[in-house]
């Protein structure tokens, strides 16, 4: 999926509403599933935008002081 933006505590792409094959988008059972850059998980799933799952997808970032204190928390 193409990017559309990314804050401070989110990324989110942009999928494809129209696309008959859902190839774009987040879906219901996908939250807490990695997003990968280089090796490297930098956010996991945490919302769709549509009912059809074929439209944003919204990851909330692991790099952000807030997350990973929380994270450290658990020992990860």
């Amino acid at each position: 999926m193409p990017g559309q933006k990314i804050t401070a505590q989110i990324i989110q792409a942009n999928g494809n509403e129209k696309d008959p094959f859902g190839t774009g988008g987040t879906c219901f059972g996908d939250s807490g599933g990695s997003v990968w850059l280089d090796g490297k998980v930098v956010a996991v799933t945490s919302y769709g935008y549509t009912d059809n799952c074929r439209y944003l997808g919204g990851y909330q970032r692991v790099d952000i002081p807030v997350v990973r204190d929380w994270l450290a928390g658990f020992g990860l």
